[in-house]
């Protein structure tokens, strides 16, 4: 959702929040750690049940799950829930992981941020992995354990 050629973003804030949050719920569902809740659960059909199981080792998503695991709730809260503060942790995550670096420009009075892709290489493995699916009907690859990969190919997938 970066912009590859300035580092800025695609769409606004909340629109961001939202993409990212239901990036990690598709992630989560992925490795099998939520679920919607069936007829004949104590719990609101559709609602997200969290399953019992270890943390994943990722921060982003061990956050999600935290959040999620309090009460089931239907899947545009638990996107809500989860999107809060979401994309100040997946720049920080990006960052670390030498994907982007930070640009600080402005003044102090009008500071402005962005983010330049340093490393192709995630960006492009997401994109391919959607074209299969989508054009060659490839079936959708589970995340590998310890990534988030949805949510951070979703960071910096678009194309200038």
């Amino acid at each position: 959702m970066l912009n590859n050629a300035s580092g800025r973003p695609l769409l606004d804030k909340n629109r961001r929040s939202q993409a990212l949050a239901a990036a990690i719920v598709l992630d989560l569902a992925l490795a099998q750690r939520v679920r919607p809740a069936t007829h004949g659960e104590p719990t609101k059909a559709g609602h997200l049940l969290v399953l019992q199981a270890p943390d994943i080792g990722d921060p982003v998503l061990d956050r999600a799950i935290h959040r999620l695991r309090r009460r089931p709730m239907d899947p545009a809260e638990a996107i809500t829930k989860v999107g809060r503060g979401v994309e100040s942790q997946m720049l920080h995550r990006l960052e670390i992981t030498g994907d982007i670096h930070t640009v600080r420009t402005g003044s102090r009075l009008f500071p402005e941020k962005y983010w330049p892709v340093t490393n192709n290489e995630r960006a492009n493995a997401v994109r391919q992995g959607v074209t299969d699916v989508l054009f060659h009907y490839a079936p959708p690859r589970p995340a590998p354990p310890r990534s988030s990969r949805c949510c951070t190919g979703s960071m910096d997938s678009t194309r200038s």
